[in-house]
Parts: C-alpha cells; sequence; structure tokens
C-alpha cells in the first residue's frame, strides 16, 4: 500500500471517530481541558432542556400519579383506610410512605427515562425540541449512567426538602425548596462553561443540540419492531 493510501486511510478513520451517529459511535477527542463536541453537534442550551423538561413534566406526572394510586390503594387495603385519592397518602404510615412510595415513585420516574435514554437517547420531549443525551463517548448512556442522572439531579432538590420538612414542618416551604433545588442544576449549567449540570458531570454525559432527523423517535420504535 502507498504511503499516499495510507495518509488517505489515516484521515478516513480519524474522522469516523470524530464522529456521532445513531450507532454509538465515539465523539471525539477528549483531554483534561474539556470535551471536543463532533461537527454538526453543539451543547443544548438551558432553555432548551427546561423546554423539554416540562414537556416531559406531564407524562411523568401522568405515571408518577398512576403509581401513587395504586400504592395509595394497596396501603388502604393494608391498614383498612378507605379512599385512594392523594390526599389519602397523609393517612398511611410514615414508613410507608417513605420506604414504600418514595423509592417506587423514584423508580418509575427513573425507569422512564432510563428506557429512553438506552435505546435512543431522547426523551419525547426532547425530541420535540431537537436535544440528545448521550455520554462522553458518544454511546448511548447505560442503566447505571441513567440512574446516576436521574440520581444527581435530585440531590439537592431532595436534600433542601427533607431539611426544610422536618426542620419547619411546614409542607408548602418544603415543595418551594424542592423547586429551588431543580432550578440551581439549570443555573448552575447556564454558568458552566461547556453548558453541563451537575447530573451530566456526575453521569459523564453530555446534553447535544441535534439536526432534525427523518422520522424521529416513533419510527425509530417502530422500525426496531419491524425488523424483530
Amino acid at each position: 500500500m502507498s504511503a499516499d493510501s495510507k495518509r488517505k486511510l489515516g484521515k478516513s478513520a480519524k474522522r469516523s471517530q470524530n464522529h456521532i451517529d445513531r450507532v454509538g459511535k465515539p465523539l471525539g477527542a477528549q483531554s483534561g481541558a474539556g470535551v471536543k463536541v463532533a461537527q454538526g453537534y453543539s451543547m443544548a442550551g438551558v432553555w432548551l432542556r427546561l423546554a423539554a423538561l416540562l414537556y416531559d413534566f406531564l407524562l411523568v406526572a401522568a405515571v408518577v400519579l398512576v403509581v401513587s394510586v395504586i400504592l395509595i390503594a394497596i396501603g388502604g387495603v393494608l391498614f383498612s383506610i378507605s379512599g385512594q385519592s392523594p390526599s389519602e397518602a397523609q393517612t398511611l404510615p410514615l414508613w410507608y410512605r417513605y420506604w414504600i412510595m418514595a423509592p417506587a415513585i423514584f423508580a418509575s420516574v427513573y425507569g422512564f427515562y432510563a428506557l429512553l435514554w438506552t435505546k435512543s437517547g431522547q426523551t419525547l420531549g426532547m425530541q420535540t425540541w431537537r436535544i440528545m443525551v448521550v455520554a462522553r463517548t458518544g454511546k448511548y448512556l447505560t442503566y447505571r449512567q441513567s440512574l446516576q442522572r436521574c440520581g444527581a439531579a435530585l440531590i439537592l432538590p431532595v436534600v433542601l426538602y427533607l431539611v426544610t420538612r422536618i426542620g419547619l414542618d411546614d409542607a408548602q416551604h418544603a415543595l418551594k425548596a424542592l423547586f429551588i433545588g431543580f432550578l440551581f442544576n439549570y443555573v448552575f449549567a447556564a454558568l458552566h462553561p461547556q453548558k453541563r449540570s451537575p447530573q451530566d458531570l456526575l453521569s459523564s454525559s453530555l446534553v447535544l443540540k441535534v439536526a432534525k432527523r427523518q422520522g424521529g423517535l416513533i419510527s425509530d420504535i417502530r422500525g426496531r419492531f419491524r425488523k424483530s
């Protein structure tokens, strides 16, 4: 093989390493100074992330409501409490709410995000606003990374909520503290040089703005079913 052919092959391999696509190729060179984003992709801004979060909130809220109603109904049977509305949760034992309901609700939220992040890198809200979450390697997140990302996003909000709830015994102020904790994550991302939030850093992930693609997430899912 000639020197020119080797040089061309080397350039081709280098270009392929600096490209991210739907099958999970590497995102490019990384160094201690930061992450090199592939051509055609840029870090997603905070407003896009918030817009996607609000879109997904409606879906997540529906999932949480269904799980809560089921658990309240089970608790009502176990502890002979009538009713299945969310307000009935206040009459359930404290240990049941904190050690059964809370982990189950977190698991349902984690399942929602993890299933989509590991399969396509996008929730429905992220697809709508054309952003995508990937690992620093450019591949889709693993379930472990998804768990780290969800957990990291909740650390400060949950701590503020519990401190306010236990210290002041005021549910209204506790909810405000929870909101402030979530808001901090996005303020942090807005101030970070690479627009990375605490959950991005702690899960070694990136949120990228991507070009519009044909079909979208629903078509991807349908295509996988047709191939299987």
